[in-house]
């Protein structure tokens, strides 16, 4: 750009109270570009004049608030001891100026929080409030009012520095960890920029390591990604950053040199709390902490009723500068349905900026003490159904708040009103012409989706209850655990499932737990709205506990009318202060019409959820299967594979059982080979195993078996060829295979030709039958021994597989979910694995099988990875190759055979191995 001193206009910024400023000089260059130097030197001299330019705006826009004007009414008639009060808000909202306007630079993807949202705020708050109670608001109150309009954000507010600093924190990692999305999408930004980045690349990344700014990896997909991980975590946690903003600067001992304080009395604390109060649940500012009778000096002073106010205030702020979150959801949706997360990550912030601009020019609202209306004229359907949906959200808060204030003794009442008597108006949100809205939705059959979801059209089998009441009752041991040890407490965590006859005579199935147990807002919100799971909600994830659930979908409870019409739950909830709630005893139907909420005379720990069964015997909750019984006590142990917590089982009701049995966690298993059985293949294989734990590989624990065919000089192959008769082979399976030369199956890799002597099959079976002293295995001709693979896995401790107890065996594959099938390694023989955090994938709500998603693509890049680690030190083992050439043949072959995304990380590792000969390895 050419920019010379001739080019440049004088410009002066014309502010309040006629103040000018002189522009920044530029050195005289003539005609000259100007150096870098020279624009260095120049552009803070233009930042700070944009900034006291500013400043002066904003406490011009301060001062000219209704708000403002009714304070410096007010505080005349407050007397001498309110004189100072205006003076100090202008004081500290103006100084505070340059920390709010942070806002918008730390939260590009979200709307403007900036001290012109401060602004209009106060300036709702002010329309809000009925005449009659803003001539008695007194000085306090209203200050408190100005104080939180400008400041209730400001935790939105974080510099560079503060951002870096989080990346190193455990914080930064439990926040994560409680999203899977991000855990696995900066995961594998960081795992990708690791294993995949140019030598270049980490050669500069070396070269900066002492920056901070060089983060966990300077990538730039990898710090947009993290970019929106801390917007969101400061919008979660910015209520609370404020209050301790607000303390810590302008509390007793704060770091300003003035205070939010009257005469002596410093009166910080409140405002912190009505700025943290908008991020609140409504029924929060019910309890003591927002009192109606609280004095400061020596006024009055009513927090709950400053707390409505700031929450009304804030819904209510829909600014053609301010995006509400519904219609930001809408302006991301077609860039998320049609591109990847990091290609999400690069357009994010020119698509917030693009697509608002369409919108501002079209919304406005009014607000009198009456009524709030919005008017808009939108250019699509989505964003005319999200401004309604805004507006009925704010319209139930509306409700909520006047409920609130009424509910208080008549000395408040008859002083603090909130009108607003009418519903919002949304009739003036309007299409632009270019589309027809309409209201239509989709309309359930109530009673149909609740038999789905209670049947086996969805479960696939009755006792699959089992294990749902399991994993709830893991989440909650696991829930309390984690509580416990970050409080330092311990906790040993306890899961029982009994069955016993009530007094009625009823079969009762009990699934009971030590862990957080629930309240009747969980209740509400959760265990009664199918569909919605607790462990997965924001209201769980926002604790950052670092846990992964194993529920997700918030229908478990649905699965138990599959064997009973009636279940009785009895719960106690244990927060985060280790204080318990209420007990309560919930008693739900088959129908789901009705549940009936009681609560307890007596305390509990955690959790008890009954299955009684009307029937007066235990039968209803088994099946007579093949001449055997088939029941929940063979479900759990069929299910629980690596369970942490122990499973205790009793029946104290059975003569023949012992009273009490208990499921540990088992060690991982895969079978060994009787080699008596397979004389052949004992001579022409290699086994090689391996062990991982969940610590070495960040979430993946288990055994792994290759087996391979040698050739008779002692190599690595896939087809061995014996005598020119025999071949010992792997078919894709995994089988370890030893049949006759000329035996033909399709599903072997390799085909080789060999030259026909003759032998028909069973001339060789003879011959293989003297040789090594035993019959063939059984099937047809040419099959002489078969190893056959092993697969299982689970996932947090879980098996994942189809439980069938409608007469299928335990040991039929075909019923079962094979990964291993779908995700093939070559002479992958046997494996058992189980998989946690960051491994962890996507199941359908059977648990059967996993859902091919992102998350599922991720876990099998990993898979991969680790299959290569394996393969590479089974080829590189010194007693693996007796020749190069054959090495090199083997690994051609290796490659050959793998699965495509497979190959690229056979690729990668063998990229540098040196192929030369076995001994100078």
């Amino acid at each position: 750009m050419r920019w010379t001193q001739s080019e440049t206009k004088q410009v002066s910024f014309e502010c309040s109270k006629q103040m000018y400023f002189e522009p920044p000089v530029l050195p005289e260059r003539g005609t000259e570009l100007l150096t870098m130097t020279d624009v260095n030197s120049f552009l803070p001299q233009l930042a700070r004049l944009i900034e006291v330019g500013k400043e002066t705006m904003i406490m011009h826009k301060l001062t000219e608030t209704q708000l403002f004007k009714q304070l410096q009414k007010r505080e005349k008639a407050d007397g001498f001891e309110a004189s100072e009060i205006a003076s100090v808000v202008n004081k500290l909202i103006t100084d505070s100026y340059p920390i709010l306007q942070q806002v918008s630079r730390a939260f590009p993807l979200y709307t403007l929080h900036d001290p012109e949202h401060g602004f209009r705020v106060a300036e709702n708050i002010f329309q809000l409030v009925p005449k009659k109670t803003l001539k008695h608001l007194n000085g306090i109150e209203l200050s408190i009012l100005l104080y939180s309009a400008y400041f209730h954000d400001i935790g939105m507010a974080a510099s560079n520095e503060e951002f870096y600093n989080w990346l190193g924190t455990e914080d930064y990692k439990t926040f994560i960890g409680a999203n899977d999305k991000w855990d696995n999408e900066i995961r594998r930004l960081e795992w990708r920029y690791e294993n995949h980045g140019s030598v270049e690349e980490k050669q500069k990344s070396k070269r900066r390591k002492t920056s901070k700014k060089s983060g966990n990896a300077d990538s730039i997909e990898l710090r947009r990604m993290q970019d929106i991980v801390y917007t969101e975590f400061l919008r979660l946690n910015h209520a609370e950053r404020a209050k301790e903003y607000v303390i810590r600067h302008f509390g007793q001992g704060g770091s300003s040199s003035f205070k939010i304080q009257i005469g002596q009395v410093n009166y910080a604390e409140h405002v912190a709390l009505i700025c943290k109060s908008h991020w609140d649940n409504t029924a929060v500012l019910k309890g003591d902490d927002f009192r109606r009778d609280l004095r400061i000096g020596q006024y009055p002073v009513n927090l709950q009723y400053c707390a409505v106010l700031l929450r009304l205030a804030d819904l209510i702020d829909l600014d053609p500068d301010r995006t509400p979150k519904v219609l930001m959801d809408f302006i991301f949706s077609d860039l998320h349905k049609n591109e990847k997360t990091n290609e999400v990550v690069k357009k994010a912030e020119k698509l917030s900026a693009e697509e608002w601009a369409k919108h501002r020019s079209v919304l406005g609202y009014k607000i009198t003490s009456d009524e709030i209306r919005v008017e808009a004229k939108c250019s699509h359907p989505a964003i005319q159904r999200g401004l309604i949906d805004w507006c009925n959200y704010i319209d139930y808060e509306r409700r909520a708040c006047r409920l609130l204030i009424q509910d208080n003794v008549k000395e408040v009442t008859e002083n603090y009103h909130l009108d607003l008597i009418n519903d919002i108006r949304t009739d003036f949100i309007k299409s632009d012409g270019s589309y027809i809205y309409t209201d239509f939705k989709f309309n359930l059959d109530y009673d149909r989706i609740v038999n789905l979801l209670m049947g086996t059209e969805l479960w696939g089998d009755e006792m699959v209850v089992v294990r749902e009441l399991l994993q709830n009752a893991i989440d909650a041991c696991n829930h309390r655990a984690a509580i416990s040890r970050k409080a330092n407490i311990p906790y040993t965590p306890e899961i029982t499932f009994s069955s016993t006859y009530d007094d009625n005579g009823q079969y009762v199935l009990t699934c009971s737990d030590n862990g957080t147990g629930m309240n009747q807002h969980i209740i509400n919100n959760y265990l009664m709205c199918v569909g919605r799971s607790y462990y997965t909600s924001n209201e769980f994830k926002n604790k950052n506990l670092g846990l992964y659930p194993i529920s997700q979908f918030g229908l478990g409870i649905m699965s138990c009318f599959m064997l009973t019409n009636k279940v009785n739950i009895e719960t106690q909830y244990l927060d985060e202060n280790f204080s318990k709630d209420k007990p309560l005893s919930v008693e739900i139907d088959s129908s789901g019409k009705y549940v009936v909420l009681r609560s307890l005379k007596h305390d509990l720990e955690g959790t008890k959820v009954s299955l009684i069964f009307d029937r007066f015997h235990e039968h209803e909750c088994m099946k007579r299967i093949k001449g055997h019984f088939f029941d929940w006590d063979y479900s759990l142990h069929h299910y629980v594979a690596h369970v942490d917590i122990p499973i205790k089982i009793v029946h104290p009701h059975r003569q023949h059982d012992s009273l009490s049995s208990t499921i540990e966690k088992r060690a991982f298993f895969i079978p060994e080979i009787e080699w008596e059985e397979y004389p052949a293949l004992e001579q022409y294989h290699r086994e090689f195993i391996f062990e991982y734990d969940y610590e070495n590989t960040n979430g993946l624990s288990g055994l792994f078996r290759f087996l391979f065919p040698i050739d008779s000089h002692g190599n690595l192959t896939f087809t061995a060829i014996v005598d020119s008769k025999f071949k010992a082979c792997i078919d894709k399976d995994g089988d370890l295979n030893f049949t006759t030369a000329n035996y033909d199956d399709k599903s072997f890799w390799a085909d080789i030709k060999l030259e026909n002597f003759d032998w028909d099959d069973d001339e060789l079976r003879g011959v293989y039958r003297e040789r090594y002293d035993r019959k063939p295995s059984s099937g047809y001709g040419g099959l002489l021994e078969a190893i056959k693979s092993n697969y299982l896995w689970s996932q947090d401790g879980l098996r994942i597989d189809l439980l069938d107890s409608h007469g299928q065996d335990d040991s039929d594959t075909d019923n079962k979910t094979n990964i291993f099938r779908f995700i093939p390694i070559p002479a992958l023989n046997a494996a058992e694995f189980d998989l946690r955090g960051e491994w962890r994938t996507s199941l359908n709500v059977q648990r059967t099988d996993f859902v091919r998603n992102e998350t599922f693509e991720n876990f099998i890049d990993r898979y991969y990875n680790l299959a290569a680690e394996m393969l590479m030190y089974i080829v590189s083992s010194k007693d693996s190759f007796k020749d190069i050439e054959q090495k090199s043949k083997f690994i051609d072959t290796l490659v050959e055979l793998a699965d495509l995304k497979l190959q690229k990380h056979l690729k990668k590792a063998f990229k540098n191995i040196e192929k030369t000969e076995p001994d100078n390895q």
